[in-house]
This record gives structure tokens, sequence and C-alpha cells, in this order.
């Protein structure tokens, strides 16, 4: 009998939230540090590609510098000020949707895309050429040229620091890094790149997105940065984390057609077949490595800690978290993918709208960043008409809206019967 995998995942019901104090004293810094900065890169994690993505950052930039320009280069018009992207972890993601992404978000929000493995000499000294040139292009050749990297919790802003520095100016590491998320908590600087011309870098907290979203989609987004660390570590329950990996890669193209049940894990021979119980999984690989307690009974948590840091160290293969085809569905019937010419191939599947397989993965990314980009404008716009986003907003702005209510209603009360209003003065006679 052949393996069926299951097509839903049994979410939490509640998401969590994680935007720490530092994270809110940062953002509302960026302002005032922007007004000295000629350069902006936004790091994010390649196997995110739209889940690393803080829409925060680009409404600051559009306070601080004004609507950007979207005719011509990625900057904004007549202040000589950019922002660029570079999507880290390149060496972990999957290679085919680096092309696909670049057409996108230039087509779609003008905004320039590098790919860097932060080890990678070639890849680095690309981002440090792209600083160089908007140094020449905008300012005269004394200019010191600010850049400030800016993203969300460990995508990699330190070691893209660290980087820079070792290609541009062969020195050492300056920004300290860590595994874990939340690591910098504080505005930092200033390490010079770049000799001529001069340029210096600027690292700051990473800040979270204050809600990750309603229902299922906000609760998948919490599940893929936690297998990625990038969100504090204790909101996830480990053994979710790794069910909802198995899920995942009972639905991915790289294990559905391989011979072998789940390439990159050492699992006994006798394991021949993808299974949906973690239990099961975690047993076999727990005896494969020897992690055994009193008695030889499996040790399961440890075989499941090596699941979750075989994915966190790219182990598992290279492997893109976010769904950038734009139809789940045609995605997990997918069984073999052509690298070569960049179209699904799979089982006849149709969405309501074209199938992917006849809309080619270029076209297919291209709508679902298009999709993600005007669902962002319109949460942003329910935010700037004060539409709360979730259940928990909702109550602070019905608690809000109540307790004025009834300071109104005592204040008229006040003012009929003669007495004193609030904020009024009694004086003593």
């Amino acid at each position: 009998m052949s393996f069926i995998p299951r097509t839903h995942f049994p979410f939490p019901t509640n998401t969590p939230s994680w935007f720490a104090g530092h994270m809110s004293r940062s953002l509302t810094k960026l302002p005032t540090v922007l007004k000295d900065i000629d350069l902006v890169i936004e790091a994010r994690d390649a196997r995110l590609p739209l889940t690393s993505i803080n829409p925060a950052f680009d409404e600051v930039l559009e306070e601080s510098w004004g609507k950007m320009n979207m005719a011509g280069p990625s900057g904004w018009k007549g202040k000589g000020k950019e922002k660029v992207v570079v999507y880290t972890k390149r060496d972990q993601a999957e290679e085919r949707f680096e092309e696909p992404l670049k057409r996108a978000f230039k087509k779609h929000a003008n905004q320039s895309i590098f790919f860097a493995d932060t080890r990678s000499d070639r890849d680095v000294r690309k981002v440090l050429a792209h600083a160089v040139d908007v140094s020449k292009r905008n300012f005269d050749p004394l200019h010191d040229m600010k850049v400030l990297v800016v993203g969300m919790p460990n995508v990699g802003k330190s070691s893209l620091l660290n980087a820079l520095r070792r290609v541009g100016v062969r020195k050492g590491k300056a920004f300290q890094t860590s595994s874990l998320p939340g690591h910098t908590r504080k505005f930092t600087g200033t390490v010079k790149v770049h000799e001529t011309p001069p340029v210096y870098v600027y690292d700051m907290a990473g800040i979270m997105v204050p809600y990750l979203g309603k229902g299922e989609e906000g609760m998948e987004r919490g599940l893929k940065l936690g297998l990625t660390s990038g969100i504090k570590e204790s909101l996830f329950p480990p053994e979710i984390l790794a069910d909802y990996l198995l899920y995942r890669m009972n639905l991915h193209p790289r294990f559905t057609a391989s011979t072998s049940p789940y390439p990159g894990l050492p699992l006994p021979s006798a394991f021949t077949d993808q299974t949906n119980a973690l239990e099961e999984l975690l047993t076999a690989l727990a005896k494969r490595l020897g992690t055994l307690m009193i008695g030889g009974i499996p040790d399961v948590d440890a075989a499941q800690r090596y699941l979750l840091k075989s994915f966190g160290e790219g182990k598992l293969g290279r492997w893109t978290l976010d769904d950038l085809i734009s139809d789940p569905a045609a995605a997990r019937r997918t069984r073999s993918i052509s690298e070569n010419e960049g179209v699904v191939e799979g089982e006849d599947s149709e969405s309501p709208a074209e199938p992917e397989r006849e809309l080619g993965l270029t076209a297919a990314v291209d709508r679902t960043v298009s999709t993600y980009l005007r669902e962002e404008v319109e949460r942003r716009n329910r935010r700037a008409d004060g539409i709360p986003e979730s259940l928990s907003q909702e109550k602070k702005k019905a608690r809000k809206s109540a307790v004025e209510e009834r300071k109104k209603k005592w204040e008229a009360k006040m003012a009929n019967a003669g007495g004193i209003a609030p904020g009024s003065r009694k004086t003593r006679r």
C-alpha cells in the first residue's frame, strides 16, 4: 500500500506573539537614525522569502524619506538614498526561485534583490559593489557613505555585516553573531567596509512583526519562523515544530521523489517508507543514532533535537519553506520538478484560475508575490483606518472606547450639577 501524506496540519489554536521592548525602542528610534543613512539593506531569510518580510521597515522609510521612486532606480527621488534587499542563507534555499523572485519584486515593488551566502566572497562582493555604486552615483568621492542593515530577528544581519568587512577591508569580525534570535538588542556601528569611496555600516536589533496573522495562516507563519530560529524558542513546543517539519517533508518533492524515505537523515535500513507518525520516525532515528536511555529505550527527545538541528543546519537539503507556487494544492501533488525548464510537472490539477503546470514557475512566483504585496497594502490601509487586526486589538480598542464614553458621561453629569469637571482645580476658600 502506497503512503498517503497528510494534506492538513492540526495547527494550535492560539498564535503567539513576540515583540520585545528592545524591538519597540529600535523601531521608534529608526526615523531619527535614517536621517543620516544613505543606503538601507533589508536582510531576509532566503528560506522564507515572504515570511521574513517586515512591512514596518518600508512604512518607516516612507515616513522618513517620502514615497519611493517607482519609475527609476529603487531609491527615493532627489534624495540620493536607496534601499536594497539581500536574501541571506542562500546556500540553504532552493536556487530555482532566485530569478523569479528578483523579477517579481522588481516588477511589483521596484526592489533590487540580491541572494547571498555570507561565506561566499563572490556573493558578498556583489552587495558591496552595489553600495559603492550608490555612493559614486549620488555623492562626492570624499562623502562618508552610511549603510544601515535592518531585518527580522536572526535573518543573518550581523553575519552579512561581518562578511562585508571581510571582503571590503580584509578585516575580521566586528559584530557579534548568535544562532538564537534577539541577540543584537541595540543600534551599533560605526564600522568601515570600504576605503575609496569610504563606506561605513551600522547594525540594529532584529524587529519582529507585532502580529503574525489570524488563524492557521498566522500560526503557520510562526511555525516557519520557529523552524528557522527566527522567533523566540520557547513560544512553540519542539514536538509541534518537529511534527510540522515532518508534515512538510512528506509533501516536498525532494522526499516524495526520493528512493529513500527521508534523505539526509540516518535511518535504519528497515525504515523504507515515509510516515505521518512523528513518534515512529523519532524512534527509528534514535535507534540509528544510538541515543538510548536506561533499558535500551529510544531517547525520542534527543532524536527530535537532532531532527530540528538537521533542518536548521541545512542537512536535509536546500529548501524554501514558503509556498511560492500560488496553488498550494498543486504543489502538494507535485512529484517532480524540472530544474532546467523551471516548470512544475505532475498530476493534472487545476486551480480556480490557471493550472500551475501551464502557468510556469516564473509566472507562478510572480503571481504569488503580487498577491502578497497587494494584501500587505490592504492590511496597512486597515491599520491606518484604525481597524483592529486581532482579537486582542479589538478588545483593547473596545476597552478604550468604553473608558472614554464613561468619562464623557461623568463630565456631562458634573457640568449639569455644577460640580468640578476632571482636569479642573478645586479652590479652597
